[in-house]
Parts: C-alpha cells; structure tokens; sequence
C-alpha cells in the first residue's frame, strides 16, 4: 500500500482495497481489530469489519471480535507480505478475544489477504 504504515494515505488505500472486497452473502459477520504499538504517531488501533457481502475500517477497536497486538516493526513486516502464521509463531503478534470466531472466519480472511496482499 502507498504512503507510510497507518498513515492517512495508508488508510485511504486501505479503505479503497476493502471496498472491492466482495464476500460471500452467506459469511457470517467477522470483525478483526489490529492494534499497532509503538508507531511514528503513538499507538494505533482500527478495525476491518466483514459483514454483508463486504467489508469496511473503522478507526478503533470497539466492533472487534478478535484482536492482533503487535509493535510497529511487526506491523510493517505484515505491511510486506510476511505471513501472520510466522509471526504469530514466532511470538510477535499477541491474539486477544474470541478465538473461536477467528478459527471459523478461515474463507473471510483468505479474501481479506488476497484483497490487501502487497502490490
């Protein structure tokens, strides 16, 4: 994505990428906070909400079912196309809520990673 990570222009794309997300109707609604720490203006939270059909951002973590907690340099290496099964593995990503419904999102996430894989 154009412009530096969680910046304005980082959410711009972001939000542009989301919009031609496309979901299947049938996807039971998902919502996946990221809260970035320690970045170039203080911490970040926003969070991707899947539900009919598509999928959008909203700017805090309020909606999310799930949350990945990472530092900044965690989160500019997901930025780069490095898998969240590695980092997740190698303890630099932390899960916070509801773990069983991040399991069953398996099909919404595929979308998601094909709609924000790096260009």
């Amino acid at each position: 994505m154009t412009g530096p990570l969680l910046s304005e222009a980082w959410f711009a794309e972001l939000t542009t990428r989301l919009a031609a997300v496309r979901l299947e109707e049938a996807s039971a609604p998902f919502a996946i906070g990221q809260l970035v720490l320690g970045g170039p203006n203080g911490d970040v939270g926003y969070t991707i909400v899947c539900a009919s059909g598509g999928a959008t951002v909203v700017r805090d973590l309020a909606a999310a079912d799930v949350t990945l907690v990472e530092d900044y340099a965690t989160a500019s290496a997901l930025a780069s196309g490095t898998p969240v099964a590695e980092l997740l593995l190698a303890g630099r990503i932390k899960v916070r809520g509801d773990l069983s419904s991040l399991l069953a999102a398996d099909g919404v996430l595929a979308a998601l990673a094909s709609a924000l894989a790096p260009s």
